[in-house]
């Protein structure tokens, strides 16, 4: 069975069959993460967010080794990133994504407090 000797116990995806971005020994991608949707809902969804003053980060799977990633500057997304674990560029567009919201209310109650 292929990736059976792999172990990653911070990620939930499965290993099939293709393309190995951080190894020589095995043939296999990373299947879609169940925290990612496609790429055009999650851009409709954030720019409501941001226009209504929410802070997002896009966050999205590599697709060579499974890392979950995070892009460092709010309130854009990219059409493709690369991964900070093994330096491999993913297609953002054509595998999905998600983002992490950061209210303005949190913002301003953060803010009230003095932190």
């Amino acid at each position: 069975m292929v990736g059976t000797d792999l172990e990653y116990p911070r990620h939930k995806y499965v290993p099939v069959f293709g393309k190995c971005g951080h190894c020589t020994q095995h043939e296999h991608h990373w299947q879609h993460s169940e925290h990612d949707h496609d790429f055009d809902g999650v851009l409709r969804s954030v720019e409501n967010l941001i226009r209504r003053g929410d802070t997002i980060y896009q966050k999205w799977t590599c697709e060579h080794c499974g890392s979950r990633q995070t892009m460092a500057e709010p309130n854009k997304l990219y059409y493709q990133g690369v991964c900070e674990e093994c330096k491999q560029t993913t297609s953002i567009k054509d595998n999905g994504c998600n983002y992490l919201l950061i209210t303005k209310s949190l913002t301003d109650t953060l803010a009230g407090m003095g932190t």
